[in-house]
Protein backbone atom coordinates (compact mmCIF):
# COMPACT_ATOMS: atom_id res chain seq x y z
CA UNK A 1 0.00 0.00 0.00
CA UNK A 2 1.30 3.45 -0.93
CA UNK A 3 2.03 5.94 1.83
CA UNK A 4 -0.36 8.88 2.12
CA UNK A 5 1.12 12.34 2.65
CA UNK A 6 -2.29 14.03 2.79
CA UNK A 7 -2.86 16.62 5.49
CA UNK A 8 -2.99 20.26 6.51
CA UNK A 9 -0.14 22.39 7.84
CA UNK A 10 -0.84 25.86 9.25
CA UNK A 11 1.66 28.49 10.36
CA UNK A 12 1.31 31.99 11.84
CA UNK A 13 3.76 34.90 11.97
CA UNK A 14 3.50 37.75 14.48
CA UNK A 15 6.33 40.26 14.41
CA UNK A 16 5.56 43.83 15.41
CA UNK A 17 2.71 44.99 13.17
CA UNK A 18 3.03 41.97 10.88
CA UNK A 19 0.36 39.30 11.42
CA UNK A 20 0.29 36.67 8.66
CA UNK A 21 -0.82 33.08 8.13
CA UNK A 22 0.18 30.28 5.76
CA UNK A 23 -1.90 27.14 5.22
CA UNK A 24 -0.97 24.14 3.06
CA UNK A 25 -3.52 21.42 2.22
CA UNK A 26 -2.04 18.37 0.54
CA UNK A 27 -4.29 15.87 -1.27
CA UNK A 28 -2.34 13.35 -3.29
CA UNK A 29 -0.07 15.24 -5.68
CA UNK A 30 -2.16 18.44 -5.44
CA UNK A 31 -1.13 21.17 -3.03
CA UNK A 32 -3.38 24.11 -2.14
CA UNK A 33 -1.62 27.01 -0.40
CA UNK A 34 -3.57 29.85 1.18
CA UNK A 35 -1.69 32.77 2.73
CA UNK A 36 -2.17 36.38 3.71
CA UNK A 37 -2.83 38.77 6.57
CA UNK A 38 -4.71 37.45 9.60
CA UNK A 39 -8.33 38.57 9.41
CA UNK A 40 -8.52 38.16 5.64
CA UNK A 41 -9.38 35.14 3.49
CA UNK A 42 -5.89 35.35 1.97
CA UNK A 43 -4.84 34.33 -1.52
CA UNK A 44 -5.06 30.74 -2.71
CA UNK A 45 -2.74 28.98 -5.14
CA UNK A 46 -3.11 25.39 -6.36
CA UNK A 47 -0.06 23.45 -7.56
CA UNK A 48 0.19 19.95 -9.03
CA UNK A 49 3.30 17.81 -8.65
CA UNK A 50 4.46 14.64 -10.44
CA UNK A 51 3.87 12.58 -7.27
CA UNK A 52 2.52 12.91 -3.73
CA UNK A 53 6.11 12.51 -2.47
CA UNK A 54 7.28 15.52 -4.53
CA UNK A 55 4.42 17.63 -3.17
CA UNK A 56 5.16 16.55 0.43
CA UNK A 57 8.87 17.33 -0.06
CA UNK A 58 7.98 20.85 -1.22
CA UNK A 59 5.78 21.36 1.86
CA UNK A 60 8.57 20.14 4.16
CA UNK A 61 11.03 22.60 2.57
CA UNK A 62 8.50 25.41 3.04
CA UNK A 63 7.93 24.46 6.69
CA UNK A 64 11.67 24.65 7.40
CA UNK A 65 11.83 28.07 5.71
CA UNK A 66 8.78 29.26 7.69
CA UNK A 67 10.31 28.14 10.99
CA UNK A 68 13.53 30.00 10.14
CA UNK A 69 11.50 33.18 9.50
CA UNK A 70 9.61 32.94 12.82
CA UNK A 71 6.35 31.22 11.84
CA UNK A 72 4.81 28.94 14.48
CA UNK A 73 2.46 25.99 14.10
CA UNK A 74 -1.32 26.36 14.56
CA UNK A 75 -4.27 23.97 14.48
CA UNK A 76 -7.24 24.79 12.21
CA UNK A 77 -9.20 25.78 15.35
CA UNK A 78 -6.44 28.15 16.50
CA UNK A 79 -6.28 29.73 13.03
CA UNK A 80 -10.03 30.41 13.18
CA UNK A 81 -9.63 32.02 16.59
CA UNK A 82 -6.71 34.17 15.37
CA UNK A 83 -8.72 35.26 12.32
CA UNK A 84 -11.67 36.22 14.54
CA UNK A 85 -9.41 38.22 16.91
CA UNK A 86 -7.85 40.13 14.01
CA UNK A 87 -11.29 41.01 12.60
CA UNK A 88 -12.59 42.07 16.02
CA UNK A 89 -9.64 44.42 16.53
CA UNK A 90 -10.50 46.04 13.22
CA UNK A 91 -6.87 45.74 12.19
CA UNK A 92 -7.70 44.12 8.86
CA UNK A 93 -10.99 42.90 7.49
CA UNK A 94 -11.81 41.21 4.22
CA UNK A 95 -13.54 44.41 3.10
CA UNK A 96 -10.63 46.75 3.88
CA UNK A 97 -8.07 44.33 2.50
CA UNK A 98 -9.80 44.13 -0.89
CA UNK A 99 -11.10 47.72 -1.07
CA UNK A 100 -9.53 49.45 -4.08
CA UNK A 101 -7.35 52.44 -3.35
CA UNK A 102 -7.95 55.79 -5.04
CA UNK A 103 -5.56 56.40 -7.91
CA UNK A 104 -3.10 59.28 -7.44
CA UNK A 105 -4.11 62.63 -8.92
CA UNK A 106 -2.64 63.43 -12.31
CA UNK A 107 -0.03 66.17 -12.33
CA UNK A 108 -2.03 68.43 -14.67
CA UNK A 109 -5.33 67.93 -12.83
CA UNK A 110 -4.45 70.00 -9.76
CA UNK A 111 -6.05 73.45 -9.70
CA UNK A 112 -3.85 76.42 -8.97
CA UNK A 113 -5.08 79.03 -6.52
CA UNK A 114 -5.54 82.54 -7.86
CA UNK A 115 -3.31 85.17 -6.28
Amino acid sequence: MARSYDGIQIRRLKKGDIHKFWKAELRGATLTITSGDLGTPGETEVKSYPSPYDAASFVQDQLIDMANRGYVSLTPKELGEEQAKAKAKGKVTAETATKPKKPPAKAGSLKKKAR
